[in-house]
């Protein structure tokens, strides 16, 4: 996975590096780590008995099974307008559990839920506001595994999931609200049946400029997806159709 992902982020981090034919100051760079604190509510199905389960795992559940997880935003604009806007975000988790007909079993569940996002951008600089209009691609891969101990059989009970790519195409309206303070409103719509056959993101952000090259944003994200992959009745079914949403806080690093 890492060595994916980073195959992946390796030529946008390069194009965020000025060319040596232009001054510098032609190019703004922002670096923005960031938390999301999540709830998934939705559907999902795997294998061939598995669908239309229902996903309702609050901030709280998910905080207690998180084992690793990050999130970071990255961005890079010329002067004329045109930028690159790259995001990822990752969950990984894992749960344990008594098995319900076996004493002494364990149910052990492991899901994983990454987003990488890259996108071409053009931004209209309109005096006391701005407006970004961008496309690309949105990344989903979610893996799924559920195995137990103490039981005689199989240890392994289900390992699967899939990844998949969705265009997308969306707009960003940011504006200065009061001195020092920029509110952010963003939005966009993918999948349309090239992958998933929906996607949509959502996102306002209040943004206070504490420092000339660092800033702090609170806000609010709902990002939902509605995809399966057309295998149902087989092992290999996958389905995914789920809102994350949650209030998020970052710190932007102006370069």
């Amino acid at each position: 996975m890492i060595i994916r992902f980073g195959s992946l982020l390796l030529p946008a981090l390069l194009l965020m590096q000025p060319s040596s034919a232009k001054p510098a100051d032609n190019w703004d760079f922002v670096l923005a780590p960031y938390f999301l604190a999540p709830t998934i509510q939705g559907e999902a199905g795997a294998g061939r008995f598995l669908n239309g389960a229902g996903v309702d795992v609050d901030t709280r559940d998910i905080l207690e099974a998180l084992d690793l997880g990050g999130m970071i935003h990255a961005e890079v604009r010329h002067s004329s307008g045109f930028g690159v806007i790259v995001d990822y975000a990752f969950m990984d988790l894992s749960s344990e559990s008594s098995g319900p007909l076996l004493p002494g079993t364990t149910i052990k569940g492991d899901v994983f839920q990454g987003t990488l996002e890259a996108y071409g951008s053009y931004r209209f600089d309109l005096s006391d506001h701005k407006l970004d209009l961008y496309a690309g691609i949105r990344w989903w891969d979610i893996d799924v595994e559920v195995s137990r101990r103490g039981a005689p059989g199989p240890g392994e009970l289900f390992d699967g999931g899939d990844d998949w790519v969705d265009p997308v195409i969306g707009t960003r309206w940011v504006a200065e609200w009061w001195p020092g303070w920029r509110i952010s409103l963003a939005g966009d719509l993918g999948g349309f049946g090239a992958a998933s056959d929906f996607s949509a993101n959502a996102q306002v952000l209040a943004i206070y400029d504490a420092w000339e090259n660092v800033s702090f944003a609170l806000g609010y994200r709902v990002l939902s997806v509605d995809y399966d992959n057309d295998e149902g009745g087989t092992p290999g079914f996958f389905a995914y159709d789920t809102v994350t949403h949650g209030p998020m806080a970052g710190v932007l690093l102006r370069f």
